[in-house]
């Protein structure tokens, strides 16, 4: 048990350092790429959401002028259907005057 304990504290050394490699490396990159590029990561973020922004504001824009077009073509469907119910009915009711006054 004393050595399963020994060997299990020495992995979770091994890997605490394994760990601390992975973090220098990682902000060595991040300081890399923020010489290269002239930015802050915390710049560059905000850049990404403001352009996300942007993005999405003009997708929704579309969906909504999308959205305004059907429904002006929606409407003047039903409209025409209306217009041509009401036209039927009242022509069927002028044709049957008509026909009445020329008897």
């Amino acid at each position: 048990l004393e050595e399963k304990i020994a060997d299990y504290d020495h992995r979770n050394e091994i890997l605490e350092r394994k760990q601390e490699e992975v973090d220098k490396l990682h902000n060595s990159k991040v300081q890399q790429l923020e010489v290269i590029s002239g930015l802050s990561a915390e710049d560059a973020k905000a850049q990404l959401i403001e352009s996300l922004k942007d993005t999405a504001k003009a997708d929704a824009m579309a969906m909504v002028q999308d959205t305004i077009e059907e429904a002006k073509l929606t409407a003047q469907q039903e409209a025409k259907k209306i217009i041509i119910n009401t036209i039927q009915r009242i022509g069927t009711e002028e044709a049957i005057d008509n026909c009445v006054s020329v008897f």
